[in-house]
């Protein structure tokens, strides 16, 4: 995420200014000197069990989707869109020096599942000049082949539960924005951007969510999402968000055969079991 957008400037990226909503937001500016506050362990500590006071759900949403629409509208007017931007595709490629467990289980996913997984799907290239938003990559989405799409952030052992409902949240406000703005700047309308319902997920093993409890923060975005795009036709008619695990005693690596099953079989995540 970038820093605040100084006056009379562009903005740095689509995501300027955002580090500093999200620290109000969750009454946690006053740890350690560095932006992003939120990815540090002391954050999520610290907001495991209860939210803050007087914290809004919908609040969080609407304001990072103020602040980058406007980011887009003072940095990007007149830039037309990549054409690879929400659309599906899958990256298989990784190096073979790139031993990352999140990387190779992410690219392993690609491999073994069907055509109605993708990866590595880009949202903000060719918005705004320079490179800073090129790499803004979701890291795996499913077409559910109903008309709904499921946007994943997968997670194995990096950062916190806290982090990757952010990040998550992140791409979902990118996606209102794209959806309400796309056609105008002369993007192409895929699928996914014509979606009539948006799942936001979390995916990670089991362990990952061990010793945290961060159900009020499902409920409260989830909540917010959803009075966000409720009755407004420029959104999808349904947004939601949600933690998800693979099953209990899932390891990577594992075969192919065992990693498409567990795929399979996501589930919620029961906080504190």
């Amino acid at each position: 995420m970038e820093g605040p957008m100084i006056p009379g400037q562009p903005p740095s990226g689509l995501f300027a200014g955002i580090d500093d909503i999200v620290e109000r937001h969750f009454a946690i500016g006053d740890i350690g000197t560095r932006q992003p506050r939120v990815r540090t362990r002391s954050a999520a500590q610290r907001l495991s069990g209860a939210p803050p006071a007087a914290f809004d759900g919908q609040a969080l949403v609407a304001e990072p989707l103020a602040r980058i629409e406007a980011n887009w509208r003072v940095g990007g007017a007149g830039r037309r869109p990549s054409e690879e931007n929400w659309h599906l595709t899958k990256q298989l490629f990784i190096s073979p020096h790139n031993t990352s467990p999140e990387k190779t289980l992410e690219k392993a996913i690609a491999r073994v599942s069907g055509e109605a997984w993708a990866n590595q799907v880009p949202t903000a290239s060719g918005l705004l000049g320079g490179t800073g938003d090129k790499h803004r990559n979701i890291d795996l989405v499913f077409d559910r082949r109903d008309g709904a799409f499921e946007l994943i952030e997968l997670k194995h052992g990096s950062d916190t539960p806290l982090f990757a409902a952010i990040e998550t949240l992140l791409y979902g406000v990118l996606f209102l924005v794209s959806r309400r703005h796309y056609a105008v700047l002369g993007g192409r309308i895929g699928p996914l951007l014509a979606a009539r319902a948006v799942h936001l997920r979390v995916l990670a093993p089991a362990d990952y969510y061990r010793g945290w409890d961060f159900a009020w923060l499902e409920a409260a975005l989830s909540d917010g999402l959803a009075r966000t795009v409720a009755d407004r036709d420029e959104f999808p008619e349904v947004m939601d968000f949600a933690f998800t695990s693979f099953p209990a005693g899932f390891r990577w690596p594992c075969g192919g055969e065992g990693l498409a099953t567990a795929l399979d079989d996501r589930r919620s995540v029961r906080w504190g079991a």
